[in-house]
């Protein structure tokens, strides 16, 4: 995949924000991230529902992931099917390498990926759940 195709779902959400908000929206932070604080939290809403959309493993052939984006890969020891499959938690970069999210290292590459899942939601206290249920 072209590193153009990369970009295409923060393409959508640059043009989608440059409509609705403003037209002056920039990536000069270290990190590459949004210097408006409005752009930088749209941002991670939009990578959350774009998430939500998918179901199963994406193929690294078919798409990849955004850049810096969190996500839970697999694939192969030594990149070799014959070998035992692997599951890590890992960062991807547009250069097209993925990271080791935790130790930082560079993995084989992955044959596919799926980005996180929404994080649970919090625990309701007992009195609002008493409350819900009519008690």
């Amino acid at each position: 995949m072209s590193a153009a195709g990369c970009l295409d779902e923060r393409g959508a959400f640059e043009a989608w924000f440059r409509n609705e908000y403003h037209d002056r929206l920039c990536r000069n932070m270290p990190d590459k991230s949004y210097n408006d604080p409005t752009a930088h939290a749209t941002w991670g809403a939009w990578q959350a529902r774009s998430a939500s959309r998918q179901e199963g493993w994406i193929s690294v052939d078919e798409r990849l992931p955004s850049h810096e984006q969190e996500v839970i890969c697999t694939g192969f020891e030594g990149n070799d099917p014959a070998k035992k499959r692997w599951q890590e938690f890992a960062t991807f970069h547009e250069c097209g390498l993925f990271y080791d999210t935790v130790l930082g290292e560079q993995l084989y590459p992955p044959t596919h990926w799926q980005p996180m899942p929404l994080p649970a939601a919090p625990h309701q206290s007992q009195e609002a759940q008493g409350d819900r249920h009519g008690e």
